[in-house]
């Protein structure tokens, strides 16, 4: 680790004469006054705590939680291979990923090479499995974790303690073993979130017990991140969701604002569909269109029928796949984005009713 800045101290040097002239009378004493007997001097250093994603309303969302840390030590493996198919079969992991971290440039015999986190009581008999494997390691910690393993999970992101590649990428003041961003908004802010260390300069016993602090250096607080996210919206939003197998995502967005205060991608070991996702708008206008019938005192329980095509402006319009689901209420056309409902539903409000929704 690079040094934490100037250290400036008075000491004296001791000199001796002798037929080749004059020479230093060298002693512990002259690099420094306190370095009496069997001392030394060292130097420590420790991260701040790091800093808070916060909601829009300032609540955490993501806390320390009780975890268990699963990975492996590369001189303890027998069978790389094996262990590898082995932890497949019972964490459901990327076997290419950690062969690539466990390969990675730099990586030691004796390092922590992380595989997985689980909440403490998520799985024990996996963990308990997974632990009478050669070459792992089980370690109790805690980790900064969402409510649920799914909550606006690609946005918030991880931390665990740093990979080989992490490390090569953001050099010092890290080290192996720190605790980092790994994902998301917790990698992407690393800079805010951690800060940076400080340390002291102190003078130890041969046995290290500390005698005296030379020098303290503060370190950099860390920074919260406020976000725009509404913990309330959140949740209903990954309700919706809840059980949905297919791939889908959800982004809800106060349309006065432009702030986003949900956001919801399924599955959510997949890239991140919901802001990473190109997708043409479409259908996305029918929230305008329905939001305008029911200012102008529509229902959802009113008719809205979806026949296969509708002309509305001299333009012939049908629904997806050719799709007709005849006589059903606004609430159901909504549902199943139906083309020909919205388009008569928008032809009978006015272009005026429909941009003035758009505005709101």
């Amino acid at each position: 680790m690079d040094d934490f800045g100037e250290w400036r101290y008075r000491t004296e040097l001791a000199l001796v004469a002798d037929a080749d002239g004059w020479a230093v009378d060298w002693a512990p004493t002259t690099l420094h006054p306190a370095l009496t007997g069997d001392r030394r001097i060292e130097r420590t250093w420790s991260w701040p705590e790091r800093g808070r994603i916060l909601a829009v309303d300032g609540t955490p969302l993501r806390i320390d939680r009780p975890v268990v840390e699963i990975g492996i030590e590369p001189q303890r493996i027998d069978d790389r291979d094996a262990l590898l198919d082995d932890l497949v079969r019972l964490l459901d992991i990327d076997a290419d990923a950690v062969a690539a971290s466990l390969d990675a440039p730099g990586v030691q015999p004796d390092w922590f090479i992380p595989v997985t986190t689980l909440r403490v009581g998520e799985a024990p008999l996996v963990e308990a499995a997974v632990a009478g494997l050669a070459g792992v390691v089980v370690r109790e910690g805690t980790d900064r974790l969402a409510p649920t393993d799914d909550y606006a999970r690609q946005v918030l992101g991880s931390t665990g303690p740093i990979t080989a590649e992490l490390l090569a990428e953001f050099g010092e003041p890290y080290a192996e073993g720190d605790v980092v961003g790994r994902s998301g908004l917790e990698l992407a802010h690393e800079a805010d979130l951690a800060g940076s260390p400080g340390g002291d300069i102190r003078v130890v016993d041969a046995d290290g017990t500390r005698v005296a602090v030379l020098q303290r250096f503060p370190g950099r607080s860390p920074v919260d991140v406020v976000t725009t996210l509404d913990p309330e919206v959140q949740a209903a939003a990954e309700a919706a969701l809840d059980g949905i197998a297919a791939p889908a995502a959800i982004v809800a967005v106060d349309a006065r604002s432009g702030e986003i205060r949900a956001v919801v991608s399924r599955p959510t070991d997949d890239f991140g569909r919901a802001l990473g996702g190109a997708y043409p708008p479409g259908s996305t206008f029918k929230i305008v269109t329905a939001a305008a019938a029911l200012a102008a005192g529509a229902a959802p329980g009113d008719a809205a029928p979806c026949p296969a095509e509708a002309t509305v402006g001299g333009l012939r319009f049908t629904n997806y796949g050719g799709e007709a689901y005849g006589a059903v209420d606004l609430r159901t056309a909504f549902a199943r984005s139906c083309n020909t409902s919205f388009v008569t539903i928008a032809e009978r409000l006015g272009a005026e009713a429909i941009a003035a929704s758009a505005v709101s």
